[in-house]
Order: C-alpha cells, then sequence, then structure tokens
C-alpha cells in the first residue's frame, strides 16, 4: 500500500539511535489505567459499516495461514478492513492484526524535552503494524469539557485523537504504550483508521523503515488535539515550532495525507499545507480545503486507484469529500475501472453512501448514475449488498428524478439471474476451534518446504533436446514380457431384485437385506413389495386453475358465512383490572376521569392561573376517587355512566367557580394594597421633602444669629482695647481742646424713666454708637469747622463711651467741662 510522495517532500531523516536509554515502561504506565481495547462512551460511538467478506482462499504454510498478507490482492486489506473468523480466507488469516493484537515490539524511554517516549526494540517494515490507539471513545461535547478541565488540572501532555467527525479517542486516563507515540515534522510513523467488525479503530504503523533503538514518532496534527499550542521538541529541520492548539480543534475535519491521494491531488500548491499548524498564521476551515480541491487538477481515475478510493469512500463522513470521490468513479469511462470497482465491494460501499446522504436528491442521483455504469452479470453482488431492497425504496421517492432512475434500476436488477452457489460448509464449534489451532492432516494438505520452494522458484533456462532413444519394438518381442491372462468365463451374478442390498459380515460371508428390515443369508429372488407410486405432479396450468378456484371459493364462503364475533385484545385488556389491587384500580379510576375533568378546566385557563388549575384538577380528581371508593359507586374502573359523568362536570364547574371568584378578590385585594402601599411611600416622600425645607431654614437662621454673635464678640474686644488706652490717660492730665470740645454731656431728650422700670438688656458699645444722635447746631457751634474725618474710629469710639458712663451715672461733668456744660445749657 505505497503512500504518495508530495511535491515538498520533507529532507531525508537522520534517525538518533536512543538505544543505550534505559526501559522505564513500568514507570511510565503507573500514571495512567493500561487497556487493550477502547471502551466507548456509548453503544452508537465509533460505529461504521459490518466489514465484508474478501474472496481470498487459504494458503497453510508451516502451519501458518498465509492468505490476506501485504502481498495479497486482498480486498479487504486494500479497503482497510479486517477480515472476520467465517471469512472465505479462514481462520487466523494475516488481515486480524487489530483482533488478535499483533503489536510490535516496543519499550517506553524518557526523553530529554518531550517526557515519555516509544522506542522500536526491532526492527520495523514500512506499513507494518506497531499499535493500536486505544482509550475512552468520546463524543464533541465530552470532548470539549475534558480538554479544558485538563487544561484547569495542569496536564501538560494531551492524548485526544480524532476517530470521525464528532468523536474522539481520549487516552489520557486510559490507554496503552500507543500514547507515548510523540510528535515529529518530519515522521516515521502515521495513522489510519481500520473497520473492525462494526466499529472504527486506529493504529499505527510505520511509514518507513525503522531500525531497531529508533524513537517511534509521527505527525500530531493529523489528528490529534490539545487545549492550547504547544513548543514541537521534535529538531527536523522542517519543524514547525508548534504543535497542537484551539486552532485545531475548530477545524471540523483535515485532510491526510490518504484522503489527498484519493482526492488525485499530485501536486500541492505553495500556500497549501495539509495539517501543519502554524502558530501566527491564520487557520484553515473545511471551506478552504474544499476551495482548494475545487482549484486543483485531479488525475483520472487508474485500476490502480480504485483502491484508494473505495476505503476513503468507506469512510468518509464529510459531504464534500463524498462528492468529489464519487465524481471521481462517475468521470471515468475504463471499464477496468469499474470491474475493479465492483470487487472492492462497491455496491456495498455505495449502498452505504446512499443511506448516509439520502437526505440529498444530487448526490442520490450520482450514486445512481454510477450504479448504471457498473457492469451486471448476476443478481448476487447486488443481492448480498441489500442494494435491491434500497432501490426499492428508493422508486417511491419523492423526487421524480430519483424516482424515476431507481424504478430504471430496479426492472434492470430484475431481468439479472441468480447464479447457484456451492454453500459454505459449515463449521460446528469443536470443529472450528480445531482448525483455528492447527490444520486437520486430513482435511487440507499442508505443504511443506516443497510448496514454499516452489513458489519462490525462477523458470529454468533451456536444457537443449533430450538423448534420443531407439525404438524397441513390440512388447510381446521384449524379454521378461509376461502375456495378460484371458478373462475369466465365470458367469457373473444376476442383480439383486428391487429393495434388496448385500452386504458382508466380519466372518467375511455374505448376507442380504431389505429396505423394510429383511435380512437372508440366500440370494433372494423377488422384488421387495414396492409402495404405491407417487401421484402425478399438476401441470402449471393446473397450479394456475386450483390457484384461482381456491381464492374463488375463499371469497365465496366468506360472503355467505356470518361473520361470527371473535373477543377482541381490548376487551381482554378491559378485564385485566380485576387482578389489580385497590391502588391500581384507583389510578386506574383516576385516569378515567381525568378528561372529563380537564374539559371542565380548560373553560376557565383565562381567569385561573395555568399551575393554581392544574393543582385544582389533581385535587378534584383524588377527592372523587376516595368518595366514589368509598361508597361503593364504582362497579368498573374504567368507564362511568353518563350521570355520574354529568355529576362530574357539575361538582368541577362549582368548584372551578368559587375558585375563580377567590382568585378574583385575592387580585383585586392586592391591588388595594399595592395602591396604599403607594400612596403612603408618596406621603413620607412628601413630608421628608417639607423637613428638609424647614431645617434648611433653621440652619440659615442659626447661621445668620452665629455671625452676628461673632460681631458682638469683634465689637466688645474694640470696646476692651479702648478702655486699656483710656485707662493709660492720668487723671492729673490737662485734656487738649479738642478733647474738652468733645468732652461733653448729650442732652437728654427721652422723658425721665422710674428706677423701678426695667431698662431691658444693656447694649454694646458698637450698637451704642450707631445709635447715638449728636445735636447739629450744638455741634456746630461747639466746634465749628471742626469734624470727625481727623479722628480715628477709637478715639470716637472713646468719646462715646466716656458720654454713656456719664449718661450711666447721671452727674454732670466735673469742673474741668463746667464751661462746655454751661454754653450747652444756655444753647
Amino acid at each position: 500500500m505505497p503512500r504518495a510522495q508530495h511535491s515538498k517532500a520533507p529532507p531525508p531523516r537522520i534517525a538518533p539511535q536512543f538505544s543505550d536509554l534505559p526501559d522505564v515502561t513500568s514507570e511510565a504506565t503507573s500514571s495512567f489505567t493500561v487497556i487493550d481495547i477502547s471502551t466507548y462512551q456509548n453503544k452508537y460511538l465509533g460505529y461504521t459499516e459490518t466489514a465484508l467478506e474478501c474472496d481470498c482462499s487459504e494458503e497453510w504454510v508451516s502451519k501458518r495461514n498465509n492468505a490476506c498478507d501485504e502481498h495479497s490482492d486482498c480486498i479487504n486489506r486494500a479497503t482497510k478492513m479486517e477480515c472476520a473468523d467465517d471469512c472465505t480466507c479462514g481462520a487466523q488469516c494475516q488481515n486480524q492484526r487489530f483482533s488478535r493484537r499483533l503489536w510490535a515490539n516496543v519499550s517506553v524511554i524518557q526523553t530529554e524535552k518531550k517526557g515519555y517516549g516509544l522506542r522500536a526494540n526491532t526492527d520495523l517494515k514500512p506499513h507494518e503494524f506497531i499499535f493500536e490507539y486505544v482509550g475512552e471513545v468520546i463524543g464533541e461535547a465530552a470532548f470539549r469539557r475534558r480538554m479544558v478541565a485538563y487544561d484547569d488540572e495542569g496536564i501538560k501532555h494531551f492524548y485526544f485523537m480524532s476517530l470521525s467527525k464528532g468523536e474522539f479517542i481520549d487516552a489520557t486516563k486510559k490507554g496503552n504504550l500507543g500514547r507515548f507515540c510523540n510528535h515529529s515534522c518530519n515522521p516515521n510513523c502515521y495513522v489510519d483508521k481500520w473497520v473492525i467488525g462494526d466499529k472504527l479503530r486506529m493504529g499505527i504503523f510505520a511509514e518507513k523503515h525503522v531500525k531497531a533503538g529508533e524513537e517511534l514518532v509521527f505527525n500530531y496534527n493529523v489528528d490529534r488535539y490539545g487545549a492550547n499550542p504547544q513548543p514541537c521538541y521534535c529538531g527536523e529541520s522542517n519543524c514547525t515550532g508548534f504543535i497542537g492548539g484551539k486552532t485545531q480543534t475548530e477545524r471540523g475535519t483535515k485532510l491526510s495525507a490518504a484522503t489527498i491521494e484519493a482526492l488525485g491531488i499530485d501536486e500541492l500548491d505553495d500556500d497549501w499545507e495539509t495539517v501543519v499548524a502554524k502558530k501566527p498564521k491564520k487557520r484553515r476551515t473545511g471551506e478552504d480545503d474544499e476551495d482548494y480541491v475545487d482549484r486543483a487538477q485531479s488525475k483520472a481515475l487508474d485500476a490502480g486507484g480504485c483502491t484508494k478510493v473505495m476505503a476513503a469512500l468507506m469512510q468518509c463522513k464529510e459531504k464534500w469529500i463524498a462528492v468529489k470521490l464519487l465524481q471521481r468513479i462517475q468521470d471515468s469511462e475504463d471499464e477496468q475501472v469499474r470491474h475493479r470497482i465492483v470487487r472492492l465491494h462497491g455496491y456495498r460501499i455505495l449502498n452505504s453512501q446512499l443511506g448516509a446522504w439520502k437526505e440529498d436528491e444530487n448526490i442520490i442521483l450520482q450514486i445512481l448514475d454510477i450504479i448504471d455504469k457498473l457492469p451486471r452479470i448476476t443478481r448476487n453482488k447486488i443481492a448480498d449488498a441489500h442494494l435491491d431492497i434500497t432501490l426499492q425504496s428508493l422508486s417511491s421517492h419523492q423526487d421524480e428524478r430519483v424516482s424515476a432512475k431507481a424504478a430504471y434500476l430496479v426492472e434492470q436488477v430484475q431481468q439479472l439471474e441468480m447464479a447457484y452457489r456451492i454453500p459454505r460448509k459449515q463449521k460446528d464449534g469443536a470443529a472450528s476451534i480445531a482448525v483455528k489451532t492447527e490444520p486437520s492432516a486430513f482435511g487440507r494438505r499442508d505443504l511443506g518446504p516443497s510448496r514454499q520452494r516452489s513458489r519462490s522458484r525462477t523458470k529454468s533456462p533451456p536444457r537443449g533436446p533430450s538423448t534420443f532413444s531407439a525404438p524397441s519394438g513390440p512388447k510381446s518381442q521384449q524379454a521378461g514380457f509376461r502375456p495378460r491372462p484371458p478373462p475369466s468365463t465365470f458367469p457373473r451374478p444376476a442383480p439383486l431384485p428391487y429393495g434388496w442390498f448385500s452386504t458382508v459380515d466380519k466372518s467375511g460371508r455374505t448376507y442380504f437385506y431389505s429396505s423394510d428390515g429383511q435380512t437372508t443369508w440366500s440370494r433372494p429372488t423377488k422384488p421387495v413389495d414396492q409402495p404405491p407410486p407417487p401421484p402425478k405432479q399438476p401441470s402449471q396450468q393446473e397450479e394456475l386453475r386450483s390457484i384461482i378456484n381456491n381464492i374463488v371459493n375463499s371469497k365465496e364462503k366468506e360472503r355467505l358465512t356470518p361473520s361470527t364475533p371473535e373477543p377482541t385484545k381490548k376487551e381482554k385488556k378491559a378485564e385485566r383490572w380485576r387482578s389489580y389491587d385497590e391502588d391500581k384500580k384507583k389510578k386506574l379510576y383516576e385516569n378515567t376521569l381525568y378528561p372529563h375533568i380537564s374539559h371542565v378546566m380548560n373553560k376557565y385557563k383565562h381567569k385561573i392561573p395555568r399551575e393554581d388549575l392544574k393543582r385544582f384538577a389533581k385535587e378534584i380528581a383524588k377527592k372523587l376517587v376516595a368518595s366514589d371508593f368509598k361508597a361503593g359507586r364504582v362497579k368498573d374502573p374504567t368507564k362511568i355512566e353518563e350521570k355520574q359523568e354529568r355529576k362530574v362536570k357539575d361538582y368541577c364547574k362549582q368548584f372551578f367557580e368559587k375558585a375563580a371568584q377567590k382568585h378574583k378578590q385575592h387580585e383585586e385585594d392586592k391591588a388595594k394594597r399595592r395602591a396604599a402601599r403607594k400612596d403612603k411611600a408618596d406621603a413620607a416622600r412628601a413630608a421628608s421633602s417639607q423637613d428638609k425645607k424647614e431645617a434648611e431654614s433653621e440652619n440659615e437662621e442659626d447661621m445668620k444669629m452665629e455671625e452676628l454673635a461673632e460681631e458682638d464678640i469683634k465689637m466688645e474686644e474694640l470696646a476692651e482695647e479702648v478702655d486699656d488706652e483710656d485707662n493709660k490717660i492720668s487723671p492729673n492730665t490737662p485734656l487738649s481742646e479738642a478733647q474738652a470740645s468733645l468732652k461733653r454731656k448729650r442732652v437728654d431728650t427721652s422723658p425721665p424713666t422710674h428706677p423701678d422700670e426695667d431698662d431691658g438688656p444693656s447694649k454694646s458699645p458698637s450698637k451704642k454708637a450707631a445709635e447715638m444722635e449728636i445735636d447739629d447746631d450744638s455741634y456746630g457751634h461747639d466746634m465749628g469747622e471742626t469734624s470727625f474725618e481727623d479722628k480715628s474710629m477709637a478715639d470716637v469710639k472713646a468719646l462715646a463711651q466716656l458720654e454713656d458712663d456719664g449718661d450711666s451715672d447721671g452727674v454732670v461733668a466735673s469742673n474741668t467741662d463746667g464751661e462746655d456744660t454751661k454754653s450747652r445749657n444756655g444753647a
């Protein structure tokens, strides 16, 4: 099964040797559960079309069945399917590597940067089976959950492999040594998918000659998945730098080398990379692959490429790939290709494709056109593939093109004859076991070394003419010739009469026996009584006439004979309730009442909530059941009388009417309470706003009072300063002229106050100074043109204080200012 070489072939690989590293298989297998066969999350995962039978025959050489080996033309091996034990190739053929677990001799080693690795202990040939990749087969949803969970757990190495679209093998917690096969951008192994029974399984195969001590590596980017991209440590010259990552996970399908070979794409463009992941490069989706295949020029299909096409079509899960593969078959006009397609289980694979894409009329028409072009000699292969049944069902397809084409093919198939085949000998269990272990010496020959030598013997060169021998003359004249004795003249006995047979006992004596059980030592002369002759077989016309008469007579009898009522299954089921216990009878009676309750309940579905309606209906049903059983009104729990039905409906109507009224009243009360709460909340908000305004006004008044108090304090401090200055003036110091003019007594124009009268609170000096009245006439008379503009504020306040002190004591100014006092009084 050679693999095509791409135009951009990887450089020659110089494989390093790891023979000196110790074997750490036992240490590596302690971190997970070792299993020999995959486990499935459900029985539908990994399912595929059942493997077919090949047409190979057994070849036993030195007690080894060499049938279906790599040198044979086995159609199962060519289409990547394993042979079963009941195949014509016999038991233990060479195409049972997965089933018999014919794994290669490998061991686990500890690498420098990549963790554990897998090492070959013996030399391996190209395409030799190394190991099956086993684990837990899971769906896409479980795969995505586990991928994130393993990443959160800090698991550095991932072990996901894509089995098919939406199906993955997880070897993280359960697997075998195949999980330790590391990645390389220039690998010496490849992974491939095979059909074993009705399951699709994955194996690791050698891609080239592998020497003992080399590490076994393959390209992860084909089918392996991980949560995040990881650095690649393969060390190859064409290394991409990264493996795995989310980029691969989001791609639905990647084209493997086998698929590209099946599509007939020879040269790959520079911008096309099959499945190599590069971190900075934008990912390619399935549509990118399809666009490329549309642009690429596929070569014509030949007989040698049929094997790859049928193998890819057998495992195809992508519609556009299936269309391209079918297109290659459809475009081929080579008769050898068509015969090869039929031999490679063509009818069976095409029938499976009809079932896989039954919703697409275009693909169905494409497959029907291919079937029409295939050579048809007998109906055997079509019947074995059950293709005739599929065509019969498609003849009634809603699409006129499909139905017409299928009907035409059905007519063509019905015209074919079934060829007689010798039935295969059925083997019992003991015989099959014996054949599996060692072939019988009498059943078939065990070809020894002579057969083995003859297979490899080449044609010998001509040896020239043989030695000439002279004629020897008649045999009667040759020496040592003995003449043949004359034939015996003893008369032969007459044949035995009809029904008699002869045999010999242990002593050698002959005795005779008949078919009816008679025995005799003497030779019988009369035949055995012959049985009556068999009845004459009716002719074909008589058989047809008899069939027609039977049909007519049966119809006549059915018309004349009255039909007797037979007990139906329903009646039997109707009486089955009598064997039930009381609880089951109550449940049955409740189911009988419920339709009538539901009829009334549906009228109130706009008045009462749905949940309450269902709850009320169940309560009514249980209450009625308990009441009727207690009163003994239930004769048959499977039915009720019309009178009882009316009572049930009336009761339900009253119940639901009361419930509707209560629900309405409850909603009104709820609305009132809601409105009251709303009004209360509005009032509270209004009151809080009024209180806020009052508080703000009070705060403003307090601030004003504080400002006035501060002003009073300042004025008092100024007054104290003035008092201090006045105290510094000695009493004997004469006043100046200006001071003498200002030192006057204010004329009291206010009415006299009673000594006991309350004068009110005393005023501060500043207020008193502001309220002080000055007589303009006397002021001008005493001072003339003098004003307060040339005096300081302290002097003015001091003078005012002096006047206030004089007023409070009620004493006239001292003798020093007597003249001024007299002048003021005179004025």
